[in-house]
């Protein structure tokens, strides 16, 4: 038989949101059950299972359940029926640990029918109000995404007007521009490639003509970028124009000749980058502190996040690629990248326009 049920809200510190929770206090064969169950999308806080512990102290210290009163944690799905329940037990110094109920089982516990649990806490509508109403004195902005700083919306928004939208882009590779024509629009609109390779998005640096050189190698790639979190991704790049197919067609299909010689040409600058990672490790570093402080002298875009969230002390990740050509069969080009790409060591991976533009998340 259930006693009670209502809402029931846990300060814990000040420095973050008090937790929002249902609780229902059972009795049945003279043993007491108090039912937790999260809110899901409307917590205000961490689910049930971070503070279980700390809840059960609460109500017990302000009289709502006996000390003795059994504890069940439950999380409802996000379908009907699709729910999950535990039995928590706590030791001497309220080490919580969970015990797996069905909801069969828990209906025999508690002494209710199936349709206790059924029927989803806030398709209830005293529920959904009372959170509704709790959530927006906590604060009426509570259910925004996080509001990014002066500083990433100013870049945002000044990296967007200058973005050249996807039917141009489009439109320009179908005329089947040469080598220099589409320098000429990547340098105009780096944040073509930062929107391509950038993980996190819109974390990233690109720099055009990045010059690799230690002792006696002196040589330069078509685009660099820079980007991921924790340990920083360098992004070799290699361009090639649109006015030619990326495979050849006849009875031995293979990369085009040009394809091929820039895969030779990310190759040989590799080659030298990893025999001197030691150096381009902290060449790479010093490089990215300067574009982030406005200071490098290349051609190069900071990110919309500005100051990539890596960390100069691991290892750096490096990879290769080769945007060229246009396809003609896509099967055919997808078997032959596939095998390429996992035959080679270092592995380069490759695109045409048409692939790239396809991957390409702009509008």
């Amino acid at each position: 038989m259930k006693i009670s049920d209502y809402l029931h809200t846990l300060y814990r510190d000040r420095k973050s949101y008090p937790d929002i929770f249902r609780v229902r206090v059972f009795a049945n064969n003279a043993y007491s059950y108090c039912v937790i169950t999260d809110l899901n999308d409307m917590r205000t806080g961490n689910s049930i299972t971070q503070y279980i512990e700390f809840a059960y102290q609460d109500l017990v210290s302000k009289g709502l359940i006996l000390p003795e009163c059994i504890v069940i944690e439950h999380y409802e799905g996000e379908t009907r029926g699709r729910n999950s329940f535990s039995q928590v037990a706590f030791d001497s110094s309220f080490k919580p640990s969970w015990t797996s109920k069905s909801l069969e089982q828990m209906c025999y516990l508690v002494g209710c029918s199936e349709d206790e649990f059924l029927i989803e806490s806030l398709e209830i509508t005293w529920i959904y109000k009372e959170v509704s109403k709790f959530r927006h004195q906590l604060s009426p902005f509570l259910d925004l995404p996080f509001e990014d700083s002066h500083d990433v919306i100013v870049r945002r928004d000044t990296i967007n007007k200058n973005k050249i939208p996807r039917d141009e882009l489009i439109s320009f590779i179908q005329r089947n521009p040469t080598e220099s024509e589409i320098h000429r629009l990547l340098n105009s609109d780096l944040s073509i490639l930062g929107d391509y390779f950038s993980s996190p998005n819109e974390s990233y640096i690109v720099f055009s003509e990045f010059q690799l050189k230690y002792k006696s190698y002196n040589g330069f790639v078509d685009f660099v970028v820079f980007t991921s979190s924790s340990r920083m991704e360098v992004i070799l790049i290699e361009i090639k124009g649109a006015n030619y197919n990326l495979i050849t067609q006849g009875n031995y299909t293979n990369f085009s000749s040009k394809t091929n010689e820039a895969v030779q040409q990310l190759r040989n600058r590799t080659f030298c980058l990893h025999e001197n990672i030691s150096y381009f490790k902290k060449h790479f570093h010093k490089v990215r502190k300067k574009a982030e402080a406005g200071k490098y002298i290349c051609h190069t875009l900071v990110g919309p996040l500005g100051k990539l969230q890596v960390d100069p002390r691991k290892e750096i990740i490096i990879k290769r690629v080769c945007i060229g050509g246009r396809s003609i069969d896509d099967v055919k080009e997808s078997r032959l990248r596939h095998e390429y790409e996992y035959g080679q060591s270092p592995t380069i991976l490759i695109e045409s326009w048409d692939s790239f533009l396809t991957k390409l998340h702009r509008r």
